[in-house]
């Protein structure tokens, strides 16, 4: 169902009229007496301009638009999952940082400078002792 949901509303409208025009122009739009000339012929035209629209709206949805649906989910659970894992590694990282440093979230100030710059210390000692 959340499928049928994200086609967009003026693609139903134009089908679902396209529908009821095909199922009332048989039933109904045959026997009616025409008000202006030609009404026979411009029925049928409409009519085959529906069935084209219902037959371009099924190969539409076959053939473009469940694999796009089906591509963008299985895009969307791969970045969930990349961006889960990347927010993991800053985790990790930031808790190698703090324990290297010895920044006290209570104590002190954990601002962003407070942090670059025990970041910085950290780095510098890093390379004295390589």
């Amino acid at each position: 169902m959340n499928l049928i949901k994200t086609i967009s509303p003026l693609v139903l409208i134009v089908f679902t009229l396209s529908l009821l025009y095909s199922i009332f122009y048989e039933i109904w739009f045959l026997n009616v007496l025409g008000i202006f000339p030609f009404p026979y012929e411009l029925g049928i035209i409409i009519f085959n301009l529906s069935l084209a629209l219902i037959a371009s709206f099924f190969f539409y949805f076959m053939v473009v638009y469940v694999p796009e649906y089906n591509n963008k989910k299985k895009a969307i659970s791969i970045v969930k999952k990349k961006i889960s894992r990347l927010i993991d590694i800053e985790n990790i990282v930031t808790k190698a940082i703090i324990e290297k440093t010895n920044i006290d979230l209570e104590k002190e100030n954990y601002s962003k400078e407070n942090f670059e710059r025990k970041l910085n210390q950290l780095i510098l000692l890093r390379i004295y002792f390589i």
